[in-house]
This record gives C-alpha cells, structure tokens and sequence, in this order.
C-alpha cells in the first residue's frame, strides 16, 4: 500500500506512534478513503488524472482525525 509505505519513509514517527497506539490500520483506511473521494471530486471538476493525484498524495502527510 502506497500510502502505508509513505506514511513508513517520510513520517517515520507518526507511523510508530500510530502503530503503537493500534491505531495504524484506521487511520490508513481512513487516508485512503479521503484519497478515493479527493480523487473523485477533482476529477469531477475537471482536472487532469496527474494533477489530481499528485494533490490527493499530498494529503497523506496526515494521519485520519481520531475520534470523528
């Protein structure tokens, strides 16, 4: 998973403490739910594959919002 594997290399502490926590695996669906819609929704307002993509990846830097 690309988002697991960014989160793993970029933002080492945060993944730690996520997998710590057991909180890892919703906070990873989670991102890739926002991905999914992100993606969708740029692509609905016109905007080429790529540069959607490069803008959902950009939100991976943050885990979910625990707790809603």
């Amino acid at each position: 998973m690309q988002i697991r594997e960014h989160w793993k290399k970029y933002r080492p502490k945060m993944y730690a403490e996520l997998e710590e926590s057991s909180d890892l695996a919703e906070s990873l669906h989670a991102a890739q739910e926002r991905t999914s819609e992100l993606m969708d929704s740029l692509l609905g307002k016109g905007l080429p594959h790529h540069q959607a993509w490069e803008i959902a990846r950009e939100e991976w830097g943050v885990p979910a919002e625990r707790g809603g």
